[in-house]
């Protein structure tokens, strides 16, 4: 039998997904390369001009590209103090209402990040010291959140899905 849409655009996500976990390794990597390079120049009385910004830049990489990640992984942090004593169709009910809530948060994230994008774009904005154009540093803020907020509106379908069946389902987690 073939894969329905829904299964085709979940492994297409899943990709996407993994794709930016492993860009969010590698701004991690550079981030402690130029750390370690900074700090050990310094020792000689020359650091890295710039050291700070470009960590900046890469934190933002770091930062947005593991979210979707994480929740994939069911890595972020919950309270499961009421939760864990409801039905099956219950959690699936209070799972697909965070993963709402984080999409309708990150998606006003996505927003206002496409404004600040577009100002930077405009205005030529640049970094203090490498004069590093702020653009692409934005730009990743906004991809980081589509991935997520794309990721989190899957999982809401998928919960309210599990939460509407009739019989009660077997707890599918993220």
């Amino acid at each position: 039998m073939a894969p329905s849409v829904g299964q085709k655009v979940r492994s297409v996500t899943a990709r996407i997904v993994k794709i930016a976990g492993n860009i969010s390794a590698a701004a991690i990597i550079g981030m402690m390369l130029v750390t370690v390079t900074d700090v050990v120049l310094r020792k000689f009385g020359r650091g890295i001009a710039g050291a700070v910004e470009i960590n900046g830049i890469l934190l933002v990489a770091i930062t947005f590209f593991a979210l979707a990640q994480c929740w994939n992984e069911d890595g972020h942090i919950r309270v499961d103090l009421f939760v864990e004593f409801f039905s099956p169709r219950l959690r699936s009910a209070a799972n697909a209402f965070s993963a709402l809530l984080g999409f309708c948060f990150f998606g006003a994230v996505m927003w206002g990040g496409t404004k600040f994008a577009i100002k930077a774009l405009k205005m030529h904005e640049v970094s203090t010291t490498l004069k590093i154009p702020l653009f692409p540093a934005k730009l990743l803020l906004v991809i980081g959140a589509f991935i997520f907020s794309f990721q989190l509106l899957i999982s809401f379908i998928v919960f309210l899905r599990l939460a509407l069946k009739k019989s009660e389902p077997i707890l599918v987690e993220k």
